[in-house]
């Protein structure tokens, strides 16, 4: 079967109509069938109904994700990426993650693609809100002949 993604307010409708039909002595087999879906699904769903019930019903997850590891450090690193920029110092990820490291020292145990991607989110996350470090200057740059 496809893996659907329904809303929390479709789960909701699911779940009610399920324990109709189970009262009237229908299978959950068979009422899952009739969603395309696996009986373990709805029975998470039922066992997750008041939560389903206390989100926003267009929302097809019932929490926000991992927290981002830089999270407390993010104004910190930022900062100085933007200062540098205005200074007119070309970053690279790797200036971004050796800064990272300095503010969080254990940062630094992390994998180095665990490292450059948790950079990168972070700047990618940057971006959606302000311009990024690596955006391109006012003046661009020659490169030199």
């Amino acid at each position: 079967m496809a893996r659907k993604r329904l809303t929390n307010g479709q789960k909701l409708q699911i779940v009610r109509d399920c324990e109709q039909r189970l009262a009237n002595n229908e299978s959950l087999r068979s009422i899952a069938r009739s969603y395309g879906l696996q009986g373990k699904q709805i029975r998470n769903w039922r066992d997750k109904q008041l939560l389903l019930a206390n989100t926003k019903s267009t929302k097809k997850s019932t929490s926000r994700g991992a927290k981002g590891r830089l999270q407390e450090y993010e104004d910190e690193i930022m900062t100085w990426a933007f200062y540098q920029r205005d200074a007119g110092v070309p970053l690279a990820y790797k200036h971004l993650v050796i800064k990272a490291g300095q503010v969080w020292p254990e940062f630094r145990n992390l994998l180095d693609s665990q490292q450059y991607h948790t950079v990168r989110r972070l700047c990618q996350k940057s971006v959606r809100g302000t311009n990024s470090p690596f955006a391109e200057s006012p003046t661009p740059l020659k490169r030199p002949k």
